[in-house]
C-alpha cells in the first residue's frame, strides 16, 4: 500500500511539474516548486479574470551597469503574450522591477508597493531565514502584491493571492517549503533506511 501512495505521489509532483514548464515564468533559477505551484495559481487566475498575463523573471544574470529592465526583457520577446505585466526579480544585481505592455495596465498597481514586498524580506537579517527561502518569499509576496493590486483597481476579487500580511505570508510560505523538503527527505533518505532496517532483520 505504501508503493502505491509512493508511486502515486511521484507521479503526481511529475505531472505537476509538466504542467509548470507552460506557465508564467520567463526565466526560473531562484524557484522551488512549491514557491512555482503558487505563482502559476496567481497568473492563472489574474489571466482568467483580466485577459492580463503575468509573467515572472527570477533570474541569477548580471545586468550590465545602465542597462534598462525593458532592454533586458527584449531578449525574450518570443516568449511574452501581450497584454502583459512581468515582474523582475535579479538578486546579483540588486534589481527589482516591474514592467507592463501598456500606460493603461501600468496605471493598475503601483510598482513601489509590488517592489517593497521583496525588498522588505531580503533586508529582513534577523527572520532566521536561508537567502534562497528569502528569495523565495520575497518573489511570492512581490507577485502576490502586483496581481491583488491589479484586481482591486478592476474590482476583481482575487482569490489566490496571499494576505498582506508579512508574517501570515511567511508561516504560510515555509509550511509549502517544509512539506516539500520533508517530502523529498522521506523518499531518498528515510524510506531506503527503513528498508535497510526491515530486510536485515528477515
Amino acid at each position: 500500500m505504501l508503493k502505491t501512495i509512493t508511486r502515486v505521489t511521484l507521479l503526481l509532483v511529475f505531472a505537476s511539474s509538466i504542467s509548470l514548464s507552460a506557465s508564467p515564468f520567463i526565466k526560473d533559477e531562484l524557484l522551488k516548486p512549491q514557491a512555482r505551484e503558487l505563482i502559476v495559481k496567481m497568473a492563472g487566475e489574474l489571466e482568467e479574470k483580466t485577459g492580463i498575463h503575468g509573467y515572472v523573471i527570477a533570474t541569477n544574470d548580471e545586468m550590465p551597469k545602465g542597462m534598462s529592465m525593458v532592454t533586458y526583457v527584449k531578449q525574450f520577446e518570443s516568449n511574452i503574450s501581450k497584454p502583459y505585466v512581468i515582474y523582475i526579480f535579479a538578486p546579483k544585481s540588486l534589481r527589482v522591477g516591474v514592467l507592463a505592455s501598456s500606460p493603461e495596465i501600468e496605471k493598475l498597481y503601483d510598482p513601489d508597493d509590488v517592489k517593497d514586498e521583496s525588498i522588505n524580506v531580503v533586508r529582513d537579517e534577523y527572520d532566521g531565514n536561508k537567502v534562497e527561502d528569502k528569495y523565495n518569499i520575497a518573489i511570492i509576496q512581490s507577485f502576490s502584491e502586483l496581481v491583488d493590486q491589479i484586481g482591486k483597481s478592476k474590482n476583481i476579487e482575487m482569490t489566490t493571492v496571499m494576505p498582506n500580511d508579512t508574517h501570515f505570508v511567511i508561516n504560510i510560505i515555509r509550511f509549502f517549503l517544509y512539506i516539500g523538503s520533508i517530502f523529498v527527505i522521506w523518499i531518498f533518505l528515510v524510506k531506503p533506511f527503513i528498508n535497510r532496517i526491515r530486510n536485515g532483520k528477515k
